[in-house]
């Protein structure tokens, strides 16, 4: 791994799971559109980018290092395969699940 893939992928997991401007990235490397292709095809990570548009000018652009949570889901919603084993890393992991923490109702059945 090269300086500045180490650079800009300590800097995308300092921020994990938010965005980081693409100004901040160019302050490592002009060529940083090249260094994430490599950060993804490379190394296996998860990198998302938006881009701000006013009309149909770009204005800023954006990078994300998806947590691996948000990286499965990612996965499920593109109609990817999961293992089971992955699914069930999650479950296992201190992040609750969605309705995992609701309390139970009371039924009345009659």
């Amino acid at each position: 791994m090269t300086s500045q893939e180490k650079r800009i992928l300590a800097l995308l997991t300092e921020h994990i799971g938010s965005y980081v401007d693409s100004r901040e990235l160019s302050l490592i490397a002009l060529q940083y559109p090249a260094v994430i292709k490599r950060l993804r095809e490379k190394y296996g990570h998860v990198i998302i980018n938006k881009v701000d548009r006013v009309g149909w000018k770009s204005v800023r652009g954006r990078y994300k290092l998806l947590t691996e949570r948000e990286a499965l889901a990612a996965k499920i919603g593109a109609g990817e395969p999961v293992k089971p084993e992955q699914i069930a890393a999650l479950k296992d992991s201190d992040q609750p699940m969605l309705f995992s923490e609701l309390p139970e109702r009371h039924r009345d059945d009659g």
